[in-house]
C-alpha cells in the first residue's frame, strides 16, 4: 500500500513518531486474532476485554517500553505530555492509536522476582500494532518511528505486511489436555499471620483493615497458551475485564471482576468492592446468600471502610459533587460481591496515571489506614505480590483517557509452572479458617480455566 500523504507531510512539518488507525474490514474474533498472533508475537502481546465487550484491544510487538516503578511521578507525567506532542496521529478515537497497556506493580517497594520475573516492578509498552473492537468494530493501529522520509515509506510498508502476515497466519495447534498439580503455599504460616493480624487489629485502634493475599503454586505437563486460557475465561468468567500481559516467558493472565478507575475527558468512573460470599446451586439459594450478604455486619462493615476511604481520594480527583450510587450484588460465576459505583466531574489537568496510583490500593486489596495497612502487608505477608491486586489497563498518549481494573482473579505463569493469588479483608471479627475458605472460592475462576 502507497504511503499516505498525511504521512509524508506530517514528516515535513517536523514529526518522527506516527500512528495510523484505519478500519479493519472482515476481521475475525478478538480471541482468533489474538491465537493467530502466537506464532510471530509470543512473549510482546496484550489482550483486554471490557465486561459489556464495548471494548477489546489486541496488542502485539513493543514500539517502546516504560517500567513505571523506575520513573518518578513527574518523570512519568513528563513522558505522557512529550509524546502527547510528538506523535502523529490521523484520528481521535478513544481506544484506538498510540497508548499504552500495561499495569503496576502491587507494592514496587516489596518486589517479587522469583515468580515474576522482567514483570516484578510492572510495565506498560506501546505495541507496534494494535486491533481495537469499538462495539464490535474493528480498529486497525500501526506505530511506528522515521528518520527520513524514505524510512518513513520503508516502516509502513514493514507494518503492512507485519499486518497481512499477522492476519493470514494460521492458528497454533489444539493445546494438550492439561495435567495440572497444585501446591498450597505457606498455608499454617498465612493462617497465623491471619490470627496476628486480627489481633494487630484489636489492640491497635488506627489499624481498621488488612487484606492478606496467599498464594496456590501450579505446574503443568505443558507450557501455558494465553489463548487458550482467555477463551476459558471468557466463556467461564462473563462480566469481567480479561486481561493477559506478556513479556518474554512471563504472562500475568487473569478475569477481574473489579474496576478501579475509568478516565473520558470529562469523566471520572471508579467503584467499591468488599465482602463476598458464594453462588449458590439453585436461584433460590442463590438469593437466599445474596440476602445473606447484605445483611451480614462484617460484610458491611469491610465494604463500609472501602466505601469511605474510595469517596475520600476520588473526591481529590473530580470537580463537582461526588455521586455515590446504592449497593448492589455484582455476581460471577463462583462468588458474588458487595458493590457500590462512584462517579463525577474529572478535574481539569489531573493525570489518569497520577489518579490510578492516589486511588490504589484500595482499602478492598490493601486496608485501612492505606498506608498502614500496607506496610504491615510488606512485613508479614509471607511472599511479594508482584502485579497481583495492582493497577493493570491502558492509558491513551493522545488525550489521557483510559481504564484500569484490580488485577485480581488472576496468575503469573511461565512455561510450566506458575502461582495464583486469592486474598481476604481481615476485620477485627475475622476467623483464619472462614478467610481461608473465603480465598479458596476464589481460587477456582483461574483453576478452572487452567485445567
Amino acid at each position: 500500500m502507497k504511503l499516505p500523504e498525511a504521512l509524508a507531510t506530517a514528516y515535513e512539518t517536523g514529526y518522527r513518531e506516527f500512528s495510523w488507525i484505519a478500519e479493519l474490514p472482515q476481521a475475525e474474533d478478538p480471541l482468533t486474532l489474538f491465537s493467530k498472533s502466537q506464532h510471530t508475537y509470543k512473549g510482546q502481546r496484550f489482550y483486554w476485554q471490557t465486561p459489556a465487550q464495548e471494548l477489546t484491544l489486541i496488542g502485539c510487538g513493543q514500539l517502546a517500553h516504560i517500567i513505571p516503578s523506575q520513573l518518578t511521578d513527574l518523570a512519568l507525567t513528563q513522558f505522557m505530555n512529550d509524546k502527547q506532542q510528538t506523535i502523529y496521529t490521523n484520528r481521535n478515537l478513544t481506544g484506538t492509536g498510540p497508548l499504552l497497556f500495561g499495569g503496576l506493580p502491587f507494592n514496587q517497594d516489596h518486589p517479587e522476582k522469583t515468580l515474576w520475573g522482567p514483570l516484578d516492578q510492572g510495565l506498560f509498552y506501546l505495541p507496534a500494532l494494535m486491533v481495537s473492537f469499538l462495539e464490535g468494530v474493528p480498529y486497525i493501529t500501526l506505530n511506528f518511528k522515521a528518520s527520513s522520509l524514505a524510512d518513513l515509506t520503508d516502516q509502513w510498508q514493514l507494518r503492512q505486511k507485519e499486518l497481512q502476515a499477522w492476519l493470514e497466519a494460521p492458528l497454533p495447534l489444539e493445546e494438550e489436555t492439561a495435567e495440572l498439580r497444585t501446591t498450597e503455599i505457606n498455608l499454617e504460616k498465612w493462617l497465623t499471620v491471619v490470627e496476628q493480624t486480627v489481633a494487630a487489629i484489636k489492640e491497635k485502634s488506627s489499624l481498621k483493615k488488612v487484606v492478606l493475599a496467599r498464594q496456590l503454586a501450579i505446574t503443568n505437563k505443558h507450557p501455558w497458551q494465553s489463548a487458550t486460557i482467555l477463551k476459558r475465561l471468557a466463556e467461564q468468567q462473563q462480566a469481567t475485564y480479561l486481561f493477559a500481559l506478556e513479556k518474554e516467558q512471563h504472562l500475568f493472565i487473569g478475569a477481574s471482576p473489579e474496576r478501579l478507575l475509568q478516565g473520558t475527558e470529562a469523566d471520572y468512573t471508579t467503584a467499591c468492592i468488599a465482602g463476598s460470599i458464594a453462588r449458590g446451586n439453585t436461584p433460590a439459594e442463590d438469593d437466599r446468600l445474596g440476602q445473606e450478604l447484605l445483611m451480614d455486619e462484617k460484610n458491611q462493615l469491610e465494604h463500609q471502610i472501602v466505601v469511605d476511604q474510595i469517596a475520600r481520594d476520588f473526591q481529590q480527583m473530580i470537580a463537582e459533587e461526588l455521586v455515590i450510587q446504592p449497593a448492589t450484588l455484582l455476581k460471577n460465576r463462583d462468588i458474588q460481591h458487595l458493590h457500590v459505583p462512584l462517579r463525577g466531574k474529572r478535574k481539569a489537568g489531573t493525570s489518569l496515571l497520577e489518579s490510578v496510583k492516589q486511588l490504589h490500593p484500595t482499602p478492598a486489596l490493601g486496608g485501612q489506614p492505606k498506608e498502614l495497612a500496607r506496610d504491615f502487608i510488606a512485613q508479614h505477608e509471607p511472599l511479594g505480590r508482584g502485579m497481583y491486586g495492582g493497577p493493570i489497563g491502558w492509558v491513551s498518549l493522545q488525550n489521557d483517557c483510559g481504564e484500569f481494573a484490580v488485577g485480581i482473579r488472576s496468575a503469573i505463569l511461565s512455561k510450566q509452572k506458575g502461582c495464583l493469588y486469592a486474598g481476604c479483608g481481615i476485620v477485627a471479627d475475622s476467623a483464619a479458617e472462614a478467610e481461608r475458605q473465603e480465598t479458596a472460592i476464589k481460587f477456582q475462576p483461574m483453576l478452572r480455566a487452567l485445567d
